[in-house]
């Protein structure tokens, strides 16, 4: 809970909210109003971008315990990210309010926590840029199956070509075609709305 990240930095006394959403429930959307810190409670979170064609990338996801920043970018000066966040599975958030935040900014000890935590961020969203340039496709969809099996805690997923092609900013002809040749390769097989990992060798 914040609670517990908060006492670390000798805050108390700040009010939170706590908010329950269903798989696939849209956090927040660029139309959307600046309105906290979100502190995942429990579930998984997925921060994505939108191209102008329509095509989803997911940047990052948060797991239970995680903090994400980017519900707050506007009390950070010079960074403008047209951002979503999506539940993953069913999840429970805590906020922290605006006029609350911008109070803790006052504790130089909470400010360098967060400071750390966008720097982590700001990295996983260049190894994502270092992966989409530089990875071929089959190694990025193999990866982003790996982490999935880690959410889902099981080698047999339960996921459809779309969503991996949603998560990766491509087409779902090219997963489709991409899986039939990790398939061919011995590195998965694939079932009816399902994906079997191999173990690797």
């Amino acid at each position: 809970m914040i609670e517990k990240v908060l006492i670390n930095y000798q805050i108390e006394n700040i009010p939170i909210e706590v908010r329950t959403y269903e798989k696939g429930v849209l956090l927040h959307s660029p139309l959307d109003a600046c309105e906290g810190l979100f502190f995942v409670n429990s579930g998984c979170l997925r921060v994505y971008i939108l191209s102008p064609e329509g095509r989803e990338v997911t940047l990052y996801r948060l797991q239970e315990g995680e903090l994400c920043l980017f519900s707050a970018s506007c009390v950070f000066q010079n960074i403008n990210f047209d951002i979503y966040i999506e539940a993953e599975i069913e999840s429970t958030i805590e906020v922290i309010s605006i006029a609350e935040y911008r109070k803790l900014q006052d504790n130089p000890a909470f400010v360098n926590y967060v400071n750390d935590i966008m720097a982590r961020r700001m990295n996983q969203i260049l190894q994502l840029l270092n992966d989409i340039l530089w990875n071929r496709m089959d190694q990025r969809i193999l990866n982003y199956l790996k982490e999935e099996a880690q959410i889902q805690e099981s080698r047999e997923l339960t996921i459809t070509h779309e969503r991996i092609a949603n998560h990766l900013g491509t087409a779902r002809e090219v997963v489709s075609r991409v899986l039939k040749y990790l398939e061919t390769n011995q590195q998965l097989v694939l079932k009816r709305g399902k994906i079997q990992l191999l173990d690797e060798s």
